[in-house]
């Protein structure tokens, strides 16, 4: 018999620096799309054919630091996060996520790119966000 127990509806999370993220369920796709995307954006770095914003940097040092394994595993992981973030993320709030005018910015790549910049957020929106497919999974339920 089939036990699951995932979200079926999106759900609030509240993240480190005042930021609130509205998530979609956490379904395979959207994982395997972030981490899809993560090894691509890699490889593109290093073919000097990727769009540099979405990690903020400029080419030739980039290409050049993740040379390094240990760099290299954390731009990959920087930029899971943010995939992961952009497919999930539905609506945000919170002092963290306001313009200077004092209203919510709009989710776009580059804002993504920004809020995930701080490791406690990216952090911790990656495990909360991916916890209910690890439970089923170590449940023995996936």
């Amino acid at each position: 018999m089939l036990k699951l127990s995932m979200p079926t509806e999106p759900c609030w999370m509240d993240l480190p620096l005042d930021v609130r993220f509205k998530v979609r369920p956490c379904t395979t796709p959207i994982i395997e799309c972030a981490m899809t995307k993560s090894v691509r954006v890699i490889g593109d770095i290093e073919k000097g054919i990727s769009d540099l914003r979405m990690v903020g940097h400029d080419a030739e040092s980039l290409r050049a630091e993740i040379q390094d394994p240990d760099y290299r595993s954390g731009l990959m992981q920087f930029v899971y996060a943010q995939t992961l973030a952009l497919a999930a993320v539905i609506e945000w709030d919170g002092g963290g996520v306001m313009t200077d005018d004092g209203d919510v910015a709009p989710i776009t790549p580059d804002h993504m790119r920004d809020v995930m910049l701080h490791p406690s957020i990216a952090r911790t929106f990656v495990a909360e966000y991916t916890k209910p497919v690890s439970a089923v999974a170590s449940e023995g339920n996936g």
